[in-house]
């Protein structure tokens, strides 16, 4: 058995090793700061909010990015599959590219559409803010994006649960491939 393998099936059998949001309390606090701010209905606060929401959404793909991965070398085992080398300081627009290079369903599809959305967005918002004609404008733009991080964060949790329930399907597998592998 290769070190790969080994770190596989150690991986597999501990679900808490299994891709996810790390530091889920302090995400959750930033949503929490996030809608506040929103709520505040002032320019300000949706500025603010949509940064955050931005951010998170970017944990959010990065994770899913993952699971892509980890379900790929779930279906190949015991061959190798590393993926793309995946980097925290890639651009937003870069991480969706990785993404649509993983595993597509109708959901997925959605998911990266909105946040391509979500993306121009804020390259239009707030890369090009002294262009805006108001302060309205710029407010409205900020409430679209609240709408799209909402719709969003529903379909990343679909789209979570069933990596998840993928992953436990391949997790009752893991005495068979130890068989064969102590065959080979």
């Amino acid at each position: 058995m290769t070190k790969y393998q080994r770190d596989f099936l150690s991986k597999l059998k501990d679900h808490d090793a299994w891709p996810a949001l790390q530091r889920g309390d302090f995400l959750q606090n930033l949503n929490d700061f996030a809608d506040s701010a929103a709520a505040t209905h002032a320019t300000e606060g949706y500025l603010a909010a949509f940064l955050v929401y931005q951010q998170l959404v970017e944990e959010m793909v990065n994770v899913l990015v993952d699971c892509s991965t980890f379900l790929i070398q779930c279906r190949v085992f015991p061959l190798e599959y590393r993926g793309t080398k995946q980097s925290r300081k890639k651009m937003f627009g870069q991480l969706l590219i990785e993404f649509e290079a993983g595993i597509m369903d109708a959901h997925t599809s959605t998911l990266l559409s909105k946040c391509r959305t979500l993306n121009d967005l804020r390259i239009r918002m707030i890369h090009k803010i002294t262009r805006k004609e108001s302060l309205t404008d710029i407010t409205r733009r900020a409430s679209h994006a609240k709408r799209l991080f909402d719709e969003i964060f529903e379909l990343y949790d679909h789209i979570y649960e069933d990596f998840r329930s993928s992953f436990k399907d391949h997790k009752k597998d893991i005495a068979e491939l130890e068989e064969m592998l102590e065959e080979t």
